[in-house]
């Protein structure tokens, strides 16, 4: 089995250190294939700094989750799930047009998306 994480899950799991961080590790454990868009690792980087505000935590520690994390989530380069992307904006312009590339993947791969 496989699934597709929306970058959400992650900042809300660093943020608020719930057990989603340990439901991640949870999932890897079970050798679910944890997947996310190269873009979700770029939009968490652009992110850093609020989330090491509101999470409390110093950036080597919040790098070095991350290192951890990336390592038990497979990042899937925009190549993979290009021609999906229209298709996809088309379904994300409705709610959040940020979900496109997370939903092209999941139409690519025929994956549940979870956010």
């Amino acid at each position: 089995m496989r699934v597709i994480l929306d970058t959400n899950i992650i900042i809300s799991g660093l943020v608020k250190r719930s057990t989603t961080l340990f439901r991640i590790i949870d999932f890897y454990r079970q050798n679910v294939e944890l997947l996310i868009p190269e873009y979700a690792k770029e939009e968490i980087y652009e992110k850093i700094n609020k989330i090491e505000k509101y999470s409390k935590l110093s950036r080597n520690e919040l790098d070095y989750i991350l290192s951890i994390l990336f390592r038990l989530i497979k990042i899937i380069p925009k190549d993979v799930f290009i021609e999906s992307l229209r298709q996809a904006y088309e379904i994300a312009k409705n709610f959040d047009k940020d979900d496109a590339p997370f939903i092209a993947l999941a139409l690519k791969l025929n994956t549940p998306y979870l956010d």
